[in-house]
């Protein structure tokens, strides 16, 4: 009996190390469907509530340039549930990035958002086909960035 509880134990061992290797790495312009070079400007809030952003300077860019994974996460549930607004789902920085794509067809005016969770400092976008997260945490270099932009014109 213990032999068959070891064997079942490895096998899942296994099976466990084997689905985290499977997934998919992206890079920005396959998760976002644009390149990097294609952003115009962003704008920052500390919180995806407030009606003010004020613009992020262009070395936010690089932050962009590193590797996504689709995740099963609902932005709107997680951090947009709340109105009016509360402090338990008011929990993000929110990035409004204008591309220059100049899509005729894109009735957005080439508005892309991004959320990095207050919690967690993941960034999570809507992309090409699901919701992305970003691999690694955000640098705090990034974040001390949005908060010097946000303390600067308060």
């Amino acid at each position: 009996m213990k032999k068959l509880i070891v064997l079942i134990l490895n096998l899942m061992a296994i099976f466990t190390m084997t689905a985290c290797t499977d997934t998919k790495i992206y890079t920005f312009q396959e998760a976002s469907g644009f390149e990097i070079t294609n952003i115009s400007s962003i704008d920052a809030s500390k919180s995806v509530y407030l009606s003010f952003s004020w613009n992020v300077s262009n070395e936010t860019y690089n932050y962009f340039d590193c590797e996504y994974v689709k995740v099963n996460f609902d932005i709107n549930k997680e951090f947009l549930s709340a109105w009016p607004p509360s402090p338990a789902k008011d929990d993000a920085y929110s990035l409004r990035i204008v591309t220059n794509l100049d899509d005729p067809t894109n009735e957005e005016d080439d508005l892309f958002l991004c959320y990095i969770s207050h919690n967690t400092n993941y960034m999570y976008f809507n992309g090409v086909g699901g919701t992305y997260r970003s691999k690694d945490k955000m640098p705090l270099e990034f974040i001390k960035l949005i908060v010097k932009a946000n303390e600067y014109n308060e």
